[in-house]
């Protein structure tokens, strides 16, 4: 297929510039979309792989991959994640840092995967209004995975597409900071805004006391 070059002078952030690029180019039967992070390097079948579970999976919106150590590749950082029982917090499904033993390839479906390195259907993101931008880049891709759900999507984890991810921007390099208590402040913006969106009307209230 043909590859476009899109620069932004007004993107501030992953969702600014994904939105754009996408709006920027008409829709085709059958695209996919491979969202790509600037700190992520994919495993050379990743991508292959990604494709042909889409392929299988006719439902499916979105298909992530395992994101793994940019350090040592044998340690988990994400196979996708769920949410805690009230709805509202989200949940990592792997302890991070496990050891990656294959004890996760049965894994399909699940609430949602990171938007690092995932295959999107270009008809489903245009149906479900591409990223909310209130994350600040955290918590997006959940919200994002959440809303395909509704709109009668599916979300797939395929963990034999590994993906090596540097997690600047949650460590905060990217703004010059190191460590995660550099982010933290839009962490906890990202967790509110999704608690508030998706929480159980009945304890709105409770959530903001």
């Amino acid at each position: 297929g043909l590859t476009a070059h899109v620069t932004s002078t007004t993107a501030t952030t992953y969702a600014d510039a994904v939105n754009q690029a996408i709006a920027s180019a008409p829709a085709k039967d059958g695209e996919l979309v491979w969202l790509l992070h600037d700190d992520l390097a994919p495993a050379p079948d990743a991508l292959g792989t990604l494709v042909a579970t889409m392929t299988k999976r006719h439902h499916a919106a979105v298909v992530g991959g395992a994101h793994v150590r940019w350090s040592d590749s044998s340690r988990l950082v994400n196979v996708g994640t769920t949410v805690s029982r009230l709805g509202a917090r989200r949940v990592g499904i792997v302890v991070e840092d496990d050891i990656n033993q294959g004890q996760h390839d049965w894994r399909d479906d699940v609430l949602a995967v990171s938007l690092a390195g995932a295959l999107v259907r270009r008809q489903a993101w245009d149906e479900i209004g591409g990223i909310d931008q209130g994350y600040q880049g955290f918590g997006s891709s959940l919200e994002f995975c959440r809303r395909a759900w509704v709109i009668g999507h599916d979300v797939v984890v395929e963990p034999r597409a590994t993906l090596r991810h540097a997690q600047e921007s949650l460590y905060g390099r990217a703004m010059a900071g190191e460590g995660k208590l550099t982010t933290h402040v839009q962490r906890r913006v990202g967790e509110w805004h999704h608690a508030f969106a998706w929480a159980n009307p009945a304890i709105v209230l409770l959530l903001a006391v």
